[in-house]
């Protein structure tokens, strides 16, 4: 493996980490706070086409890991735009591509913009003016805090 594979994995892990934290895992069918049937880490069963009432964690670690992996190709394109950014940030922007839906997450105009200039202030301000910021309160504020860290840590609330 080389260093480059290495810190994909690394980013991975850590987006899988900031998801799980945040939408917990749950074995048996629920109504979420939009009124959807979920389960899992938070999989919508409609929008994924899941059926079964029960789920295991190993079950759902696999669907979470193959989702991340379809988001991460979806929101860093071309490839080489993945480069550009630590892995914290990418961690964070995958949890919002995530939470939100990807087409949601291209709205989020000016954030995008600041994070490519690398003015965190402005993106983490831009996000705290947001309905998104409102809605998901801690995870939000999670996901401002890492994206002011150096990739040293992970900040988990």
């Amino acid at each position: 493996m080389n260093i480059i594979n290495a810190k994909h994995m690394i980013t991975i892990s850590r987006a899988l980490t900031l998801i799980k934290n945040a939408e917990g895992f749950s074995s048996t069918v629920y109504t979420d706070t939009t009124g959807h049937k979920t389960i899992g880490y938070g999989f919508n069963m409609e929008a994924m086409g899941i059926t079964q009432e029960t789920m295991t964690i190993f079950e759902a670690q696999d669907i979470l890991e193959k989702k991340v992996l379809e988001i991460r190709q979806q929101i860093f394109l071309p490839e080489d735009s993945f480069e550009k950014f630590t892995m914290n940030e990418k961690a964070v922007m995958l949890d919002m591509a995530y939470n939100l839906g990807v087409a949601e997450f291209f709205k989020f105009d000016n954030f995008l913009k600041y994070i490519n200039q690398g003015n965190y202030e402005y993106a983490a301000t831009d996000l705290t003016n947001t309905l998104w910021y409102k809605q998901v309160g801690q995870r939000a504020v999670r996901d401002i805090l890492n994206l002011c860290m150096n990739d040293k840590y992970l900040i988990l609330i």
